[in-house]
């Protein structure tokens, strides 16, 4: 079975001899999908890269024994976890890439591999990763369309730079922590509707984009046109790139969001609000419209102290004619 998918003859890692060291084996032989390895895969030890993808394998532990594995593709298949990668730390020590699309994990577990950059978990059934402690090497998860309502758990990642955790039902960003290098943050297709306040607000100091498309972030009231969940992506000091889109908000505000996102976050160093380019024509007219509107402001506050003090003067006359 397994010698009909080899491929790629190269020289072994230790310069002795020569052997296969590609298997491609998707949608298994002639169509029959494959749903068991048994120990097939451990006569070939110096395979390094698998396509096992659109079969119905339902456990992946087999493949800890190909030592020098550096790309494994189970894509649609019927695996259920990855504990195999938790339960065989000295294990799989080459691993880069781990594509599990569309499969029946149900958590996201340890993935301790030193060498393991990308692990693809979208379409899962993954509700949950409080049990997670991290992927010291990981530098993209992606984990979109899953059952996740919270971010908890995903965390203790000090290389990762990019996530994806889009068309989830995921309510808050509180939960991340410990990723000083993310860069990239998609979280398109959830249910927030609020960014924490500074005291909860994650610390991401690399951060630099974030989608949250289709959302639920509104402005503060039906008869209030400002919005004041925006003014919070202040904490996101390297913030540069925004897009709201589908957003109540952001709908509403129309062609003015992105004037709006600069009058609050003036001080960030902004490239493209809702994929549209930010200019320097922009930001200058964002600095001259806050301006107008903190002197508008202090003139309506000058106007309506003067009446105050006018209805005093006024009460006070009053009350002494009447004496």
């Amino acid at each position: 079975m397994i010698s009909k998918g080899l491929s790629e003859v190269k020289r072994t890692a230790d310069g002795s001899s020569y052997a296969f060291t590609a298997l491609n084996l998707e949608n298994g032989l002639q169509g029959d999908k494959i749903d068991d390895l048994a120990v097939a895969l451990r006569n070939f030890l110096h395979i390094r890269t698998v396509n096992f993808s659109k079969n119905n394998l339902f456990m992946a532990d087999e493949f800890v024994h190909l030592p020098y594995l550096q790309e494994l593709n189970l894509a649609q298949n019927k695996v259920r976890d990855i504990r195999f990668l938790k339960e065989n730390r000295e294990s799989l020590c080459y691993l880069k890439s781990l594509n599990c699309d569309q499969n029946e994990v149900r958590e996201l577990t340890d993935i301790p591999q030193m060498r393991l950059t990308h692990v693809n978990l979208n379409r899962n059934k993954i509700t949950t990763c409080a049990e997670f402690n991290g992927g010291k090497a990981l530098k993209v998860l992606e984990l979109r369309n899953n059952r996740l309502v919270s971010l908890a758990g995903i965390s203790h990642m000090p290389c990762l730079e990019e996530l994806y955790v889009a068309n989830n039902k995921i309510t808050s960003l509180v939960g991340l922590e410990d990723l000083p290098s993310l860069k990239v943050l998609h979280i398109r297709g959830n249910q927030i509707s609020e960014i924490p306040d500074e005291a909860d607000l994650p610390n991401l100091p690399a951060l630099k984009y974030i989608n949250l498309r289709e959302n639920k972030i509104d402005k503060d009231g039906p008869e209030i046109d400002k919005c004041s969940q925006i003014a919070k992506f202040a904490g996101f000091k390297a913030l540069s790139k925004l897009n709201m889109q589908g957003n109540p908000y952001s709908d509403a505000a129309d062609d003015g969001f992105k004037r709006e996102v600069l009058i609050a976050l003036d001080t960030l160093p902004w490239e493209f609000v809702n994929k549209d380019e930010v200019t320097e024509e922009d930001r200058t007219e964002a600095k001259q419209e806050k301006a107008d509107r903190i002197k508008a402001a202090e003139e309506k506050a000058e106007e309506d102290r003067l009446a105050a003090a006018e209805a005093a003067a006024n009460k006070q006359d009053e009350a002494e004619n009447d004496d």
